[in-house]
């Protein structure tokens, strides 16, 4: 596996090894929404030194629980779909008890624990927003890829109702804001480190909220660091052609 350097950017880093992704967790770095800063950027914004997050990157072993794909080398069209069989139904699936759970425990416990107020609050709104999302992808933004990518391996020519970058910008923009509260549900639990003396559901909660943020950020990745440009760059290709009208 090749070894990465400071002018390579963090997408491109955990694209080719989802492993190295825990590595940016810990040190407070987005990977999934700020792919497109290099190691050396990211660590003058951080004010980290260059070397010694290269060699923590350098000395990370597999972990079991994550992905062994090989996501580069996928199709589009396949990668619209495993988002939608594997990511969005794990958010129909798991959104609705999450928030039903985080309400529950508001309304019993906010007086002693103030922050489960903005908590839920917080996961609420995020949780409304990714769904919202994945309305867009599922109806429109998904099936313009997968004809795109038909239309890119038969050689044929498609229609286009508008640049898949105005598209693209207009999701990523909600990945940012998405990724910003996660940020924020974070600081609210201490790293969903539970507080003193609490019940058996708030522990509950916060090991699903900790999943839930697990699956977006890796959602968030294969969408901003793989999935998007392979599509602006297929597009592109297609225009250059002129089998895009």
């Amino acid at each position: 596996m090749e070894e990465p350097d400071s002018e390579e950017t963090i997408g491109e880093i955990v694209a080719r090894d989802y492993s190295k992704a825990t590595v940016f967790k810990t040190l407070g770095i987005d990977f999934s929404c700020g792919g497109k800063l290099t190691i050396a950027d990211a660590c003058k914004q951080h004010g980290l030194v260059e070397e010694e997050v290269l060699q923590q990157l350098n000395n990370v072993i597999a972990l079991s629980g994550m992905p062994d794909m090989d996501f580069q080398s996928w199709d589009i069209g396949f990668m619209c779909k495993y988002m939608i069989q594997l990511h969005h139904l794990y958010l129909k699936n798991n959104t609705p008890f999450i928030q039903e759970l985080s309400h529950k425990i508001c309304k019993t416990y906010a007086e002693k624990h103030r922050e489960i107020i903005r908590i839920t609050e917080v996961f609420e709104y995020t949780s409304n927003l990714l769904m919202q999302n994945m309305v867009k992808e599922e109806q429109s933004v998904f099936p313009y890829i997968i004809a795109l990518n038909n239309a890119y391996k038969n050689g044929s020519i498609i229609k286009e109702a508008s640049p898949v970058s105005i598209l693209i910008y207009l999701m990523e923009a909600e990945h940012e804001k998405v990724a910003e509260n996660f940020r924020e549900l974070r600081s609210l639990t201490n790293n969903y480190q539970l507080p003193q003396y609490v019940p058996h559901s708030y522990g509950i909660l916060y090991k699903m909220l900790q999943e839930y943020e697990d699956d977006v950020y890796l959602h968030l990745h294969l969408e901003n660091n793989i999935l998007y440009p392979k599509v602006i760059q297929m597009e592109n290709e297609m225009m250059k052609k002129k089998n895009i009208e």
